[in-house]
């Protein structure tokens, strides 16, 4: 009897997935009464499954901390390239590394708040999707704009949380990685969030 739910659930959900997403079918064939829809753009359709109480609460876990950190890691990329089109323009190396200084001075003002009240593995998914939109790690990011030790320093210190800013984002060989791009994009396609 609790199968029944569970079926009306899936099928409520994936028509939800698939209407939300443009099908663009344009010819079907009927071959010995079935119907073969030809279509260039069919949505792919992942199906997660737990096999214990706590894969299921580690999913919803970090689907919570990416919704926290994301928005974060879409906002470096766009500040990034807004730098890197600002330093271009100007001419000095005085200059630039007087704008760098200033532009260090805001981020801590704004940010350091933020990162302070993030837990240890929200800073682990916010350096690896930091990676991911900007393909940087974290530590080159510092070591740009800050200077060596500093990036040295900081990387230290993260060291001591089991952390690391060199940390690189890859779904294809690292298992938390996957369930994260998967999460990401279950959260695109429900429009939380812009694709890449």
């Amino acid at each position: 009897m609790r199968l029944r739910p569970i079926i009306v659930f899936l099928s409520l959900h994936f028509t939800s997935a698939i209407l939300a997403q443009d099908l663009n079918i344009s010819t079907y064939d009927i071959i010995d009464g079935d119907t073969i829809i030809n279509s260039k753009k069919f949505p792919e359709l992942d199906l997660i499954s737990f096999k214990t109480k706590e894969e299921k609460l580690n999913y919803y876990r970090t689907k919570k901390r990416i919704k926290k950190v994301y928005p974060i890691a879409l906002f470096a990329k766009n500040k990034l390239d807004e730098i890197r089109s600002s330093l271009d323009t100007i001419p000095k190396n005085r200059k630039k590394r007087k704008f760098r200084r200033e532009l260090g001075k805001w981020v801590k003002n704004e940010y350091e708040p933020i990162f302070r009240k993030m837990s240890i593995k929200e800073g682990r998914i916010l350096i690896k999707l930091v990676y991911r939109e900007t393909n940087y790690t974290t530590y080159e990011l510092v070591k740009d704009y800050k200077g060596r030790f500093s990036a040295f320093f900081w990387q230290r210190v993260i060291k001591a949380f089991d952390n690391d800013l060199k940390m690189k984002y890859n779904p294809i060989s690292n298992s938390e990685d996957e369930l994260i791009e998967s999460i990401l994009n279950e959260l695109i396609i429900e429009g939380n969030f812009v694709s890449k």
